[in-house]
């Protein structure tokens, strides 16, 4: 998911950039939610079944990318791009 992530998101996000703005950020979420269904096609044994996980599994994925975005954000400066 990581690579999916680091690679497809980025792509879908620019985008869907005018739904997400529309929406107030929460398009995001879908994105999430694609790139989890992406996964769960590419990747052998990864599944994502039902619903329920379909909709909480880009919520908590969007939890722990906030929480280690500025993590390593704080712990380790020289790798944002504002101080490049």
């Amino acid at each position: 998911i990581g690579i999916i992530n680091s690679g497809v998101k980025p792509v879908l996000s620019a985008l869907s950039l005018p739904l997400t703005i529309l929406s107030l950020g929460a398009f995001s979420l879908v994105i999430n939610g694609l790139c989890f269904w992406l996964a769960s096609i590419l990747v052998p044994g990864f599944q994502v079944s039902g619903i329920l996980a379909f909709i909480f599994a880009p919520i908590i994925l969007s939890f722990v990318n906030t929480f280690m975005s500025k993590y390593f954000a704080e712990k380790f400066p020289s790798l944002t791009q504002e101080n490049k």
